[in-house]
This record gives structure tokens, sequence and C-alpha cells, in this order.
């Protein structure tokens, strides 16, 4: 969606757009401003959000990864069932999410998903999917969930991160907002923010951005932003160019 008439403009202002506690967007959700900022409609996760500081997807777990199904599946189906491991899950916490098969029969599709009820761990986990499974699945089928990125995010720390957005408004824990995603913005920096150089996620302190350091091996920390305006001051909120989207 890009946005550019005045009127339109008028109805989308994230610089002051309240947070909502109900969703009134799909999660992820990318609109596009006139002047080429762009922002991403998320969840704030079990904790309270604050402006201006680098946000990640939800931590995997590796308990509702790769399990067997515990049922066939047919084709048209929408309901798969498999027993994570021993780590709980909220209710809906993959809504909007991917249920990947990722082995065996039926491997190679994914599918969104539409909801669950919340699990305890080591117990069957029934997953309701939007899209009807196209190739039917066997228990020897094994799948994967996957959150969507932007339901339940939480403060950044680390190179590595795949980063969800900056919030433009402070976020309490389980509300909705807009994360901004490119553009011009004030973000919380680290330990350095070098004029020109690019930007990557703190490892020390949550939810700020500092130089990128890799240089000489396999590239591993992810980029999002760039200092292109000005050399960035430790501690401080300065202006960058994110580049996540």
């Amino acid at each position: 969606m890009r946005l550019t008439s005045p009127a339109t403009l008028m109805d989308f202002d994230p610089t002051t757009t309240r947070t909502q506690a109900d969703s009134s967007h799909n999660m992820g959700e990318l609109v596009w401003l006139s002047d080429d900022r762009a922002f991403r409609y998320a969840k704030a996760g079990a904790s309270n959000i604050s402006h201006g500081k680098l946000q990640k997807k939800p931590t995997a777990s590796a308990n509702y990864t790769n399990k067997a199904v515990n049922a066939a599946v047919a084709i048209g189906g929408k309901v798969v069932t498999f027993t994570p491991g021993a780590s709980a899950a909220t209710a809906n916490e993959y809504s909007e999410g991917y249920l990947v098969v990722n082995d065996a029969t039926g491997e190679g599709y994914s599918y969104k998903v539409s909801g669950h009820l919340a699990n305890a761990g080591s117990v069957e986990l029934s997953v309701n999917l939007l899209d009807p499974v196209r190739v039917a699945l066997t228990t020897s089928s094994e799948v994967t969930l996957v959150h969507n990125f932007w339901n339940g995010v939480i403060e950044a720390t680390g190179a590595t991160v795949f980063a969800a957005g900056v919030p433009v408004v402070d976020v309490l824990a389980g509300d909705y907002a807009w994360l901004q995603t490119k553009g011009t913005a004030s973000v919380l920096i680290g330990a350095a923010a070098t004029a020109g150089a690019q930007l990557m996620g703190d490892a020390s302190t949550a939810g700020a951005v500092t130089d990128n350091t890799d240089v000489t091996t396999v590239q591993t920390e992810i980029i999002v932003a760039r200092a292109s305006i000005a050399a960035g001051v430790s501690t401080e909120y300065n202006p960058v160019v994110l580049c996540i989207d």
C-alpha cells in the first residue's frame, strides 16, 4: 500500500497515531508514505516497547521445529496436529505466521496459520490454517511453525537479529502499532555510528544500532540502517536512514 494523497496521509500519521489494544490491520502490513518512509503493522510482545529503539521478530523455538504430524491430513484439510516439545505457546502466538512442511510427504509447501489455542508444551497442538493443504500429509510428514515476524516483537539485542522496525511511539505490551522500517528516523545509538557506515543491532545495548564490524569474514550481521546523515553519539537518539524494507 502506498499513501500519497493529503487526505490519506492525514488518516495515517504514525507520529501521532495512538497504539491500539485491538488489531485493525494484518500483521506485517507494509505502508509506504510519499516521502519514501515505510512502516509495518506490529504487535508488541510480553513487554512494553519504546519509541526510537530497534525491535526484532519473536524468538523461534526449537520445540516447535521439525515435528512429526500426529494424524494424516487430506488435500483441502485446514487443521494440522503435532506435539511440540516442552515450551509453552500463548493463544494465537503463531497467528498470521506459517506452518512449513520441512520433510517427508508434502515437504516444500508452506501454509498461512489462522490461529490456535494456548499450549503448555508437550501436549498435542491443533494448528488452524488459512490455506488448504495442497499435498496430503501423513504421520511421516514433519512440520515447523514460524512466527509472523511482526506478531509479538521484542527489543533487539545483537548483530544477527531479524529486525522488525523502530516504533515512533511507546507501545504497551500486547498492543498494536506501526514500526518504521525505511527512511529517516531517530534511533538509539550504541557503541558508535560513524558517518557513512552501515549499522547493525548493538550487542550490548538493547534497542540500539552501531557500526557494522564484520568486514573480513562471512557476513552474518544484518544491516538495518546507514549513518549517512551524521555521525551518531553513543546513548543519543540520532538520525539514521533505516533500510529494513
